[in-house]
């Protein structure tokens, strides 16, 4: 089994979310269950950074797009993780300082379809470069969509013709809309944007609607997310209707995390190590988490409860609850440690909140990975209040920590989290169901109550969730078999959507 997997992200060389912990660590865990993985990949500022660089694939070749032409040089590099990637160089369209958008004007770059379309483009270029049988074309989200469309309008009679497509979901929410007049852009057929045609969106052109219609088949990232975004409008976004007519080609296969990046027994970032037999390090941890927000260093259950945010500061994530709760969970004697960056409001109304309340609010902008995991560790419960969030990495990264997590049940919270007070023999965090303030607040209460009031009943939920297996060796054994049935001309899957 020989797979491509297209993305404009892959951790650790080029990351905004948790499309880059995906790409970075699952082509590994494929290549341990006998499928041979490939990310094809944006040469990005950021990767060069990093000083990331390898074998040049021959000589640097024109991708035509749009009446517009681009070179593009490959150079074949070994990821961290063992396995190959392919850097599709084109300065001109990727070496910028950010991956999807301008940081200084915080809005997409004007060429944004030309930067997806030479991905798709010239990653099939590479696929016939590179030669051999590919099995499975795997795109990822809207960037890389339209690989899948241009293979099936364009590849017959080439090396690639009998490749499969498959395209996995992401985000819905994240669609890649573009004037319809862009679609000369791609160079795909004016035929698809007829009104109701594949790239056609209510008069907008939508690369992931071509992509969902284009794909052999279709997956994304928990079997809760696969029912949500058939049926819910909020979860599909104007696509339900799409996505039902295809539910017997979607599947939900959970995503993993990394656990050995993850593994708070061996974590390098870490100033104390810990497990599930011992947890005295992990109050270290807290400790150092109160040294760096300027708080006394009492770790205890008696110091105040100490609640974690790593999050994108954005409506999905629900970020707007958590500062609608903050005065009640500040009320209860809490205190709060955010870090992320996102949307001005709630970016303002954060900071508002730390400099008012020194003594129990503290918030770091931007991204810092050392910082996301001593938060992990350090914290008491983490908040996940996500209006929908198709898988959720950061609740497993909790649980694997003996951070109890606190989350919406929706999508991969759903899956992953199970609720102590609906059933204490599996519970392993806190759950609700209401996107309102007062839902959350009401449920910190309950965790608190637990927390503060019985310590077996907490420490069992600690242990509970770092005995959890969410590893990416649990997850690409159900993504081989479900390309075994999408080489072999089907889609069926244990993880099929039901009708």
């Amino acid at each position: 089994m020989r797979v491509a997997h297209v993305a404009a992200e892959c951790g650790p060389w080029a990351k905004v979310g948790g499309l880059a912990d995906v790409l970075g660590a699952l082509p590994r865990a494929l290549g341990q269950a006998g499928v041979e993985a490939t990310v094809f990949l944006p040469c990005h500022q950021a990767v060069r950074r990093q000083g990331v660089g390898g074998e040049r694939l021959g000589e640097p070749f024109d991708v035509r797009l749009g009446g517009r032409t681009w070179s593009v040089a490959l150079e074949r590099v070994v990821h961290p993780g063992g396995f190959p990637v392919v850097l599709l160089d084109c300065p001109s369209l990727y070496d910028r300082p950010g991956i999807y958008v301008d940081p200084e004007t915080r809005e997409p770059y004007p060429d944004d379809l030309s930067r997806w379309g030479v991905l798709c483009r010239g990653a099939l270029w590479a696929l016939q470069l590179l030669g051999g049988r590919w099995d499975i074309l795997h795109a990822h989200d809207a960037h890389a969509a339209a690989a899948v469309a241009m293979l099936r309008s364009g590849y017959a009679h080439t090396p690639i013709e009998g490749t499969r497509a498959v395209l996995s979901l992401h985000n819905v929410g994240y669609q890649g809309l573009y004037p319809i007049q862009a679609v000369a852009t791609l160079d795909l057929p004016l035929t698809e944007t007829r009104a109701g045609g594949p790239l056609e969106f209510w008069g907008r052109l939508n690369l992931l609607k071509a992509g969902i219609v284009h794909a052999d088949a279709l997956s994304t990232v928990s079997p809760t997310y696969a029912r949500e975004i058939v049926s819910s409008p909020d979860a599909g976004f104007g696509l339900e209707g799409v996505l039902a007519a295809r539910r017997d080609r979607l599947v939900g296969i959970l995503n993993g995390i990394d656990t050995e990046t993850w593994d708070p027994a061996t974590d390098p970032l870490l100033p104390a190590r810990y497990d599930a037999g011992d947890l005295s390090g992990k109050a270290s941890c807290k400790r150092a988490l109160h040294q760096i927000a300027g708080w006394p260093d009492g770790t205890d259950l008696s110091s105040p409860p100490l609640l974690g945010v790593v999050s994108r500061l954005v409506d999905q994530k629900g970020v707007d609850l958590i500062v609608g709760a903050l005065p009640g969970i500040l009320a209860s004697g809490a205190r709060l440690v955010v870090l992320g960056s996102g949307q001005a409001e709630h970016e303002a109304a954060l900071s508002v909140a730390a400099r008012d309340r020194p003594d129990a609010v503290w918030v770091r902008s931007g991204f810092d990975e050392p910082l996301a995991h001593l938060i992990e560790a350090g914290a008491d419960a983490f908040l996940m209040p996500s209006r929908y969030e198709p898988c959720g990495l950061n609740q497993m990264y909790s649980m694997r920590y003996g951070t109890v997590p606190i989350v919406r049940a929706t999508g991969g919270l759903a899956d992953t989290v199970p609720d102590w007070d609906r059933d204490p023999e599996t519970g392993r965090g806190f759950c609700f169901t209401d996107p309102t303030p007062s839902a959350l607040l009401d449920t910190v209460h309950r965790a608190l109550r637990v927390y503060r009031g019985d310590i077996e009943a907490w420490t069992l939920l600690m242990r509970r969730g770092m005995a959890a297996d969410f590893s990416w060796h649990r997850a690409a054994r159900a993504y081989r078999e479900w390309y075994e049935g999408v080489v072999g001309g089907g889609a069926a899957s244990r993880h099929t959507v039901p009708g």
